[in-house]
């Protein structure tokens, strides 16, 4: 019963993210499903306690022949070698960005085409412009939009991200696991790929094993851990344990 809540929860926010508008520089899109926590009934006598006890140790023990895969921290290539930008480009750039964030579509996608023309190495317009086309209906033009960016600059991971999510929503599954694997052979330390990655492998491919793996790097690379993905790295354990 715990897995189908998580499982419609999930999908429900996943559908909700569809919707999202969230204007890209570089780094940082992630899809946020979210769920219950797993509530775990105690024994109903007089031993509850020690019942509850022995249920803690077997789940334990259970985790606990899970390995942890090992963590390799890399430097984000993209800001090793960040772009030049021009003032010009950067002003254009900020304008565009501020129609993206007003939802303001059809003069955001003027200025991007703008950018375009007068700035066609700056990898970040074609991010943008493949959001003002996820954001129109026009889910093949934001692909083509990703992959020019990706052209573009090699290291710009919102658009492998944002590339994915939308062949995941077109039900390309396993041609977005490609995309997602082909970002992360660029740079491994990326916990947003991670997690978006798990949610692949747990919600529609099925892989529950490979869908733990990349939950508990995702977990391992972020400063603080998340609360969330603390949930389903317990939830997978236990059932891929069984």
């Amino acid at each position: 019963m715990v897995f189908i809540k998580r499982l419609i929860t999930l999908i429900s926010v996943l559908l909700l993210f569809a919707c999202a508008s969230q204007p890209a520089n570089n780094e940082g899109s992630q899809e946020a499903p979210s769920t219950q926590e797993p509530v775990v009934e105690g024994a109903a006598d007089a031993d509850a306690e020690e019942a509850q006890a022995e249920v803690e140790s077997e789940e334990k023990s259970k985790t606990e022949t899970i390995p942890v895969p090992e963590v390799k921290v890399v430097p984000n290539p993209y800001l090793k070698n960040p772009p030049n930008i021009p003032d010009a480009a950067r002003r254009e750039f900020e304008f565009a960005l501020q129609l993206l964030s007003e939802q303001r579509w059809a003069q955001a996608e003027q200025q991007l085409q703008y950018l375009q023309q007068s700035f066609p190495k700056f990898s970040g317009s074609y991010v943008n412009m493949g959001i003002v086309y996820r954001n129109t209906n026009r889910a093949d033009q934001a692909i083509a939009q990703f992959q020019q960016a990706v052209k573009v600059n090699a290291n710009n991971f919102d658009a492998y991200n944002l590339w994915a999510i939308t062949l995941r929503e077109q039900g390309k599954f396993d041609e977005a696991r490609k995309v997602y694997e082909r970002s992360l052979d660029r740079w491994p330390s990326q916990p947003t790929v991670h997690r978006n990655l798990g949610i692949l492998y747990d919600l529609y491919l099925g892989d529950l094993a490979k869908a733990l793996k990349h939950y508990q790097l995702a977990q391992a690379l972020l400063q603080e851990p998340d609360k969330l993905l603390g949930v389903w790295i317990k939830d997978l354990s236990n059932r891929v344990s069984q």
